[in-house]
């Protein structure tokens, strides 16, 4: 559970709580810089609130399970724009891979509105993927290779990338 409030009525819910359910690791944010690791999130005491990014560990799976974690960037290739359209259907292995990167994608979109419509438009192929499908799931990781660092802000809920710290202060 995450939970906000003052830490003496944390504590006392926390300790109300582990009567009827066992809690265990329990961290209180108090400064800001704290962080905590929870569930592939990492939450970030920051002024006026709390940051919510993807753990980078969740990020780099992914990336180096689809094998684009050392791409460079190439120029453009004649017909590098043109659809795939190939209807055939993934072999089993290839389908499993598909599903699990998906699925991975399907947890991440919660905190990055970015990549949510098309992940969503990933996920209406899970059940029979074909091989034209896997092009724009590989064109999807490749864009979440570069594009690491969003957060959703804890009060203001606006979309902000590099430092939260350094962001928050110039909008004070």
């Amino acid at each position: 559970y995450i939970m906000i409030g003052d830490k003496p009525d944390l504590q006392n819910l926390a300790s109300n709580m582990a009567e009827s359910m066992s809690l265990r690791d329990v961290q209180y944010l108090n400064t800001v810089g704290d962080k905590v690791q929870f569930l592939g999130l990492v939450v970030e005491k920051i002024l006026g609130g709390f940051a919510v990014s993807v753990s980078q560990a969740l990020v780099k799976e992914i990336v180096e399970d689809a094998g684009v974690a050392s791409c460079r960037r190439m120029a453009a290739v004649p017909g590098a724009k043109e659809r795939i359209i190939d209807e055939t259907m993934l072999d089993a292995t290839t389908h499993r891979y598909y599903r699990v990167q998906v699925g991975r994608l399907l947890y991440l979109v919660a905190w990055r509105a970015d990549l949510q419509f098309t992940v969503g438009q990933l996920s209406r192929k899970v059940g029979a993927p074909t091989v034209g499908d896997g092009a724009p799931l590989k064109k999807c990781i490749r864009y979440l290779r570069k594009a690491t660092r969003h957060w959703i802000w804890g009060q203001r809920l606006g979309w902000h990338g590099g430092s939260p710290l350094r962001e928050w202060r110039s909008a004070c």
